[in-house]
């Protein structure tokens, strides 16, 4: 009878720590697989760019207004989130420095909430040579009102939480910070450095094309940021969000697939715009993996 009913515990305790915990094997081995399938994508394109970019530019244009308009949003929605993190865990007051960093947190907080919809409308009036261009008034009042109803509504929901839960929130919200920051940083400072001409400059005559490997810059040239693809490595952030999931493994592992298939979706759309060459789009969405890879392992270690 002991033995049953010990058997019967060590089987619910081991479904409870496999549903925590999950499958690390399966999960890595979807991961790897992205990472060697955008190798293969990079080695192709290092030699047969500009014939692939020539082939689907122009196709799908459902697909390319729909990734550019919200290919950034996970990095705005993270920014957003980590923020209100940050927010929620300094509400001391009580000293004159902590009470004006509280006002700045705040303000920060809700600029982010609102830079996510004002992102999205910036794509909904491109201009010549750019993919956005200026916001009308109308919109910037929208965007205001949806970011002020979203600080609220975030803010509202992480007061619900225990202080367990918002102190671990705490913790993961300093890698993700890392994460964000680092993305960032990587790709803005290889867009400056490389200066690669876009495929429809390359096309329109304006400039030559020059292979991914070519530094030419630095450059501030929205002509000639084609390397690294901003959108894609903003898509692909998206697989960070998996480190605000608590205790649920397969919903992390949703999570974390919907941000490799968004990131890949989104680099398909960049394709289909002309905006980027195969391999600007294949060495942003690698380098992002790999970061978050090695940050996941420094976290665990």
């Amino acid at each position: 009878m002991l033995k049953n009913s010990l058997k019967y515990e060590y089987i619910y305790f081991e479904s409870r720590y496999n549903d925590v915990h999950g499958d690390n094997d399966m999960k890595n081995k979807w991961m790897y697989a992205h990472i060697i399938f955008l190798i293969v994508l990079l080695i192709i394109g290092t030699f047969f760019d500009y014939q692939i970019s020539e082939m689907m530019s122009g196709q799908w244009i459902l697909v390319s207004r729909i990734t550019e308009i919200f290919g950034g949003f996970p990095m705005t929605i993270l920014i957003t989130l980590t923020l209100h993190i940050f927010l929620v865990n300094h509400q001391r007051t009580d000293s004159t420095r902590m009470y004006f960093f509280f006002i700045l947190l705040n303000l920060a907080a809700l600029i982010a909430s609102i830079a996510n919809y004002y992102v999205i409308f910036r794509y909904l009036n491109p201009t010549s040579g750019h993919s956005h261009g200026p916001v009308s008034l109308p919109l910037i009042v929208i965007a205001i009102v949806l970011g002020g109803l979203t600080f609220v509504m975030i803010q509202n929901y992480l007061t619900t939480l225990d202080s367990n839960h918002k102190r671990w929130l705490w913790k993961q919200s300093k890698r993700v910070f890392l994460f964000l920051i680092l993305v960032l940083l990587l790709t803005q400072g290889l867009k400056t450095m490389f200066a690669r001409p876009r495929y429809w400059t390359v096309v329109s005559g304006i400039y030559s094309f020059a292979p991914w490997y070519t530094i030419s810059g630095p450059t501030l040239q929205n002509e000639l940021m084609s390397f690294i693809s901003g959108h894609t490595a903003n898509a692909y952030v998206l697989v960070a969000l998996s480190w605000y999931i608590k205790d649920s493994f397969k919903v992390r592992q949703i999570v974390l697939n919907g941000g490799l298939c968004w990131g890949f979706l989104v680099g398909l759309g960049r394709l289909l715009s002309g905006q980027h060459f195969v391999t600007d789009v294949s060495m942003a969405a690698l380098l992002v993996i790999l970061l978050f890879v090695w940050i996941e392992y420094k976290a665990n270690k």
